[in-house]
């Protein structure tokens, strides 16, 4: 279940995956798994001196325009740069999703508004650019999305914002792109009918159902009196790779306030919510049949911030969500889920003095939440009660990191942090203490990086 880690959560969101699922919506990253001999997975179990059970390690440099591969020591945790790397990419790569076989994955470039696409090698990490990539995307203003994959394997989504036409207010692409993928090579080819035209204005966030039959694309208008803040939602016929509106799409958000930069789909596949990293949220149900949203009543003051797709944790017969943002200072909160009904009940909330765009994560064994905050260099470490859910601070936090933290991945045994440093080009890397949840430097730590990193994925 390896994770990854969209850059600032500006989009972000964090996703993690089951093995053989694709990433939805925030955020980027499906399985491992793999295929075929060159699998990274295969004949590699861990030992019982191993921490980290993650093989690979790609970092997008958004200033530099190109890729970090590292392979990881398992019994350490520390990075080695993969031969060749850093691997080109186009302009402003923000976010990697790799497809459920591990064998391919997808930079998007939010400067050339287009999508790197590379093989990987199951055995070195290394990246090697598919035929025919990039892959083009109508240009937009703002930057592409993370790209979202259907967990069939066979389709890939990308939103594209504002199209670069010039007035007040700009004019709106109001399309998303689709695209069939080549099982064996992983190359993509435009889908039937693609660009597809969503009702909506700027869509800037595509999400896919984990049932694999609905995709649903956020569109946020930044403009006072905009018709934006909506959903529209499509079936998916992965048989002739084609997309059909569903009824009633867009599905508009009453409140109608601009800033909205992504959509988290629940695990369950029962609830959308709408992320805001300092104005409300807003909830859907999801109709299991026909893909149709309900919007959810979430009060009179629904919470505020960014709840990333792996922030969900289970803890007895009990669900929890995580969410970070808000004004200045910032603030995490844990809030119990209504199984039912997809409402969200205030459990506590805690100061992370980071304030909105922070990154965030929560690790895959549910057991502790991390925040970093460029402001003061660190990153904010929280447990999470067994039973209530609860957030308490761990002693010591927060944690030193390098200059301006702007992603974060963890391990998906829950041993290993990873945070990426934009101000000083590296990546810091933590041993985490799974009883106290405390922080301890990886030998070697910080790794250099390119310039201005950002967005992680795990593999």
């Amino acid at each position: 279940m390896p994770l990854a880690i969209l850059e600032g959560m500006k989009m972000t969101v964090k996703i993690r995956t089951e093995i053989a699922a694709a990433a939805t919506l925030t955020a980027i990253l499906a399985g491992c798994g793999g295929s075929g001999s060159d699998s990274p997975f295969t004949n590699s179990p861990m030992n019982a001196h191993d921490i980290a059970t993650t093989h690979f390690v790609y970092v997008m440099n958004a200033t530099s325009n190109n890729v970090s591969a590292y392979t990881v020591n398992a019994q350490t945790g520390a990075l080695t740069p993969v031969a060749n790397s850093p691997f080109a990419a186009g302009t402003q790569p923000s976010a990697m999703t790799i497809a459920p076989s591990g064998a391919h994955a997808y930079v998007s470039n939010a400067g050339s508004n287009d999508i790197s696409g590379y093989s990987i090698s199951g055995s070195t990490g290394a990246l090697t650019p598919l035929s025919g990539s990039p892959y083009a995307v109508s240009p937009g203003v703002s930057g592409i999305s993370p790209v979202a994959i259907d967990p069939s394997g066979k389709l890939a989504f990308v939103a594209n914002p504002s199209a670069p036409i010039g007035g007040f207010p700009p004019a709106q692409s109001n399309n998303f792109a689709a695209y069939t993928i080549d099982s064996a090579s992983g190359e993509l080819q435009p889908a039937p009918g693609s660009p597809l035209t969503t009702g909506g204005e700027s869509p800037v966030s595509v999400g896919v159902a984990p049932s694999g039959k609905f995709v649903y694309v956020a569109n946020n208008f930044p403009h006072i009196g905009s018709e934006g803040n909506s959903i529209s939602a499509y079936s998916i016929d992965t048989a002739t790779a084609s997309l059909a509106p569903i009824a009633g799409s867009p599905f508009l958000n009453p409140r109608q306030e601009p800033g909205r930069i992504s959509l988290t789909i629940d695990p369950t596949g029962a609830f959308i919510y709408l992320n805001c990293p300092s104005c409300f949220m807003a909830g859907y149900s999801i109709d299991a049949t026909g893909g149709g949203l309900t919007q959810i009543d979430l009060g009179i003051s629904p919470p505020v911030g960014l709840l990333p797709a792996d922030a969900f944790v289970t803890k007895g017969s009990n669900r929890y969500a995580y969410i970070a943002g808000g004004q200045s200072p910032g603030q995490i909160c844990a809030e119990q889920v209504n199984s039912t009904t997809g409402v969200l009940t205030q459990v506590n909330c805690l100061p992370s003095s980071a304030a909105a765009g922070i990154a965030f994560a929560v690790d895959p064994l549910g057991g502790f939440a991390f925040v970093a905050d460029p402001s003061s260099n660190s990153v904010f470490v929280f447990s999470i009660d067994a039973t209530t859910g609860a957030l308490s601070a761990v002693t010591g936090s927060p944690f030193p990191t390098g200059s301006m933290p702007s992603a974060l991945a963890i391990d998906a045994a829950g041993s290993v942090l990873y945070v990426t440093n934009r101000g000083s080009n590296d990546i810091s890397a933590y041993v985490i203490n799974r009883t106290t949840g405390a922080l301890s430097a990886v030998p070697g730590s910080p790794f250099g990086a390119g310039t201005g990193p950002g967005a992680i994925v795990l593999l």
